[in-house]
């Protein structure tokens, strides 16, 4: 039987393809999967919102729920042996801030599918550890509540009182921002002048505990995400891009840094090129103050699918949605992967990767993903 030169192509190419395909695989470069190469540390009990708080790159405290009395309690976790040592005077120190506050939540069904369970959750106070170890700050989620700074021992402690008269829940946007000699510390305060409410910038000092400082952040700057502060102590801002409250996907992401000094005061702006268009989940200033982690969300193909379409464009690439965590210099400059990993259908209280932290050496990185604490080189 004789075969026409378009069936004839169609044979080549069903021949053609497969030893292609081995051929090529070898070379195909390997996912960089960020669960692969990080190191599992141990379970968290409330999910993304587990504090964890970084003694040094072997030592962690972290926040266990205690069913059996109701509240959190404060352990150190030696992450080399496992070996587990509760914190009784820190506990006692923070009893009250110790209480939960109970959060519910359910996801959107579909129509006459099956029906989704309430998930609730212990949401444990924030917390953040001075420079030199000396002072832990516990605050509320809500910017009504007062906030205090305490030794890790429990023996000194110094308060400030909320506005009590507010009742509207402000939530607790900006993390304190630690400055580089460990008695200061820059936080929002609730301002209440008649009926209405406004949130302050303040400077406190844990040996002037009676005095505050108004920081004159223009409102550009107060629009912005105060992400932590540089060696030469000036602090790094971040815009979100959450103005209008819809994630949208961007290919660069605007940053300033501000000093604290009067006469240095005028921000530099500038502007960060994303590797690939993005929406940004989360930024994290490194220890030394040098180095910015990054938790990105965007749509990636595999690398296989990939390499083929480059090669074949009949090929199609089926993108999925994906997080990637990157690092770069303190200005956004020379970033780099470390890893990323698929997006699963999204659940309640669950972002998939959460809680991004350096740790004390700035030689690795922490994050929460799937109800358990996870570190990976960086490098």
């Amino acid at each position: 039987m004789k075969v026409g030169p378009s069936r004839m192509r169609k044979l080549l190419i069903g021949l053609l393809l497969p030893a292609l395909a081995l051929t090529c695989f070898p070379l195909v470069p390997r996912e960089r999967l960020l669960l692969s190469a990080a190191r599992r540390i141990t379970a968290v009990d409330e999910g993304p919102f587990s504090p964890t708080v970084w003694l040094s790159d072997r030592d962690v405290i972290l926040m266990p729920y205690r069913q059996d009395q109701s509240r959190f309690e404060f352990v150190e976790l030696d992450t080399v042996s496992g070996l587990r040592q509760p914190l009784p005077g820190l506990n006692r120190a923070l009893h009250a801030e110790l209480q939960p506050r109970l959060a519910t939540s359910r996801t959107l069904g579909t129509p006459g599918g099956p029906a989704i369970p309430v998930v609730s959750r212990h949401i444990p106070p924030q917390c953040d550890l001075s420079p030199d170890h000396q002072w832990l700050l516990c605050l509320p989620p809500t910017l009504a509540a007062g906030y205090s700074a305490t030794s890790l021992d429990g023996s000194k402690q110094l308060r400030w009182k909320g506005l009590t008269a507010v009742r509207t829940f402000v939530p607790l946007y900006n993390c304190p921002v630690w400055l580089r000699d460990s008695h200061r510390w820059i936080t929002d305060d609730l301002t209440l002048v008649h009926t209405s409410y406004g949130v302050q910038v303040t400077l406190r000092d844990s040996r002037e505990p009676k005095e505050s400082y108004s920081l004159p952040f223009d409102l550009a700057l107060r629009k912005m995400k105060r992400i932590g502060c540089t060696l030469d102590d000036r602090i790094v801002f971040v815009d979100m891009g959450v103005a209008d409250f819809t994630p949208h996907f961007v290919t660069s992401v605007d940053m300033a840094d501000c000093s604290l000094t009067p006469a240095a005061a005028r921000p530099n702006r500038y502007a960060v090129r994303l590797p690939v268009p993005a929406q940004l989940r989360l930024v994290s200033v490194s220890r030394q103050g040098n180095r910015l982690a990054w938790l990105l969300q965007y749509d990636k193909g595999s690398t296989a699918e990939t390499i083929l379409h480059r090669i074949l464009p009949a090929v199609i690439v089926h993108p999925h949605p994906t997080l990637g965590l990157f690092v770069s210099s303190v200005d956004g400059t020379g970033m780099v992967e470390i890893g990323h990993k698929a997006v699963v259908p999204a659940k309640p209280f669950d972002p998939e990767i959460a809680n991004v932290q350096w740790l004390p050496g700035d030689r690795r990185v922490s994050f929460i993903c799937n109800d358990a604490l996870y570190t990976v080189a960086v490098p």
